[in-house]
């Protein structure tokens, strides 16, 4: 086996030998003529001579609000599947939303750079350039974020986390509760709120309809925003935790209570859902569900390889659930 005797990933030895970029030019010479040497004559089964794998990925973040790969939930994903495929041998590219705007498409785009495979870490469900490529049966697709019936997808166990949160809360000893919900269009937060509902409910806890707020966006002001205003709705009538179905959300609820007089968590409690990098160093530390963003990644990047490596189309795509953690910190009494 070359890549053995040369110490080397088959799929390095393969951009070498099939001329295809991700290879230096003194690691391609080394390899080339070794190969001459030895008289090597690769299998046409083999992984490493596959035609139809260029080694190139692409990576489609798209969607409405803008919030960008910076995002400090989505990039450790992107950046877990990035050094796992780049161990591989595989190279990545971004394919821009705006391809539109030049009277181009993902699809175009997939075809015209032969990307052997493609992640969606976050899309909208209404892009028609997204459903065109889902539609090729030739387009190896996985996602984080995106949820399709014909997509195979990687996400959190949303229900069984924010069941968790609930329970804890509840083994606190606190029994009124509120939430903060993103926009239903977010499949996550749906199945958060849905899982909220059902366990509140299931251990009898008081939910009053003022306590429970809905923003459209996803950011730290709208959490913000939501909190003050339910503030000065209720007049001082406030829960004794918060539930946000995000981390951004959550920091946002603290500041809102802490700017308006209260305490946290002496007045009220705060809970989050996703263990953002700096969610622990906070003043108060906040307590939440830690999504494994380092295994959503991994396992993103292992089902799309195989699919691209074994050369087929999931018929069968399915979610893929990771467990979560629930996290307790200062945030919660």
């Amino acid at each position: 086996n070359l890549a053995k005797e040369l110490g080397l990933a088959p799929s390095t030895i393969s951009k070498a030998l099939n001329n295809l970029p991700g290879v230096s030019e003194q690691k391609r010479k080394i390899i080339v003529e070794y190969a001459e040497k030895v008289k090597y004559v690769p299998t046409s089964s083999a992984r490493i001579l596959k035609a139809k794998n260029t080694y190139s990925i692409g990576i489609i973040y798209s969607e409405k609000l803008g919030i960008g790969l910076e995002h400090p939930f989505f990039s450790p994903i992107l950046d877990s599947f990035k050094n796992y495929v780049e161990n591989e041998g595989y190279e990545l590219c971004f394919i821009s939303s705006k391809l539109w705007n030049f009277g181009s498409s993902y699809k175009e785009f997939i075809e015209n750079k032969k990307l052997s495979g493609v992640l969606i870490v976050a899309g909208n469900k209404d892009d028609e350039m997204l459903l065109d490529i889902i539609k090729d049966k030739e387009i190896k697709i996985v996602s984080t974020d995106y949820i399709n019936e014909n997509v195979t997808t990687v996400l959190s166990d949303n229900k069984e986390g924010t069941f968790e949160a609930i329970k804890e809360i509840h083994g606190s000893g606190l029994r009124k509760i509120g939430m903060l919900f993103g926009p239903s269009s977010q499949f996550s937060f749906n199945e958060r709120k849905l899982a909220f509902i059902e366990a509140t409910k299931r251990l009898n806890l008081t939910v009053k309809d003022y306590w429970v707020k809905e923003t459209g966006n996803y950011l730290y002001s709208d959490g913000y925003a939501a909190m003050k205003e339910m503030v000065e709705e209720t007049k001082g009538d406030l829960p004794e935790v918060m539930f946000a179905v995000s981390d951004m959300y959550a920091l946002g609820i603290i500041a809102a209570l802490e700017d308006s007089g209260y305490s946290v968590p002496k007045d009220v409690s705060v809970v989050g859902f996703d263990d953002i990098e700096f969610v622990k160093y906070c003043k108060p530390s906040l307590s939440t569900v830690k999504q494994d963003t380092k295994l959503i990644g991994e396992t993103a990047a292992k089902l799309l390889l195989d699919m691209i490596e074994k050369d087929y189309y999931d018929e069968n795509p399915k979610i893929h659930r990771i467990k979560t953690r629930y996290i307790k910190r200062d945030s919660t009494i």
